[in-house]
């Protein structure tokens, strides 16, 4: 059966994306993999980025 999508990519729209993967919302947040609570972005001031979690202080690179 044909279909007039195109694509094949069953109708999911792309985000529109505004160039800071922060504000348009495409960085997945990951969980913490101590305490597993919601990690935050942060970043240095050099400009690296890198995730923080605020209950136990645990990073990872982004």
């Amino acid at each position: 059966m044909a279909s007039d999508q195109g694509s094949g990519d069953g109708g999911i729209v792309e985000p529109t994306r505004t160039g800071d993967p922060f504000e348009d919302g495409t960085l997945e947040v990951p969980n913490c993999p101590v305490c597993l609570h919601r990690m935050e972005p942060a970043s240095t001031a050099a400009g690296g980025v890198y995730w923080a979690c605020t209950e136990c202080g645990q990073t990872r690179l982004a």
